[in-house]
């Protein structure tokens, strides 16, 4: 990220205006089941010379779909096991900027303990004086992260959805 665009310095994920969102397709791929994390904590790092960094953390247990019996399924063992792996993590290694308002990020995302290195491409726009919107999707195979399909309803990779407000 250019340092003409975003002000050097730390900058916290503001949890009430940001999403971090979920889709997957059924089996059949008639429909898509979406959801959000309702907890959802951030930081970010914007050095003078432009480099960028930061983080997202994810409370498993805030998984909401607005289907309760589903909910209750992808946070059991059997699935995201929300008791043994509270979190899901990522953890920013490298920004590199594509565009005036675009960059990819890459970093390691874990998920049940397992970790894997991910790349993404985000948008990002400055904000008033303090503030930094990043909008991006990455896609996941859930069966990389060791997450089963039991009942063989969901197959094919996940799309995670991101709109991330950060202030400094």
């Amino acid at each position: 990220m250019s340092t003409t665009q975003i002000t050097s310095g730390h900058y916290t994920l503001d949890p009430v205006r940001s999403t971090v969102g979920f889709q997957r397709r059924t089996f059949w791929g008639l429909t898509a089941v979406n959801g959000v994390f309702g907890s959802v904590q951030g930081r970010g790092t914007v050095d003078a010379d432009g480099t960028a960094g930061g983080g997202l953390v994810i409370e498993v247990a805030s998984l909401d779909s607005k289907h309760t019996k589903r909910d209750n399924h992808l946070r059991s063992k059997e699935m995201l096991d929300a008791e043994s792996f509270p979190k899901i993590t990522f953890d920013t290694e490298r920004i590199t900027p594509t565009g005036s308002s675009t960059a990819d990020v890459e970093g390691k995302l874990t998920v049940r303990g397992t970790s894997r290195r991910r790349s993404y491409p985000v948008s990002f726009k400055k904000q008033g004086a303090d503030a930094v919107v990043l909008r991006g999707a990455v896609t996941i195979d859930p069966a990389q992260f060791g997450l089963k399909n039991p009942l063989g309803m969901m197959k094919g990779p996940a799309v995670i959805k991101l709109d991330l407000h950060f202030t400094a």
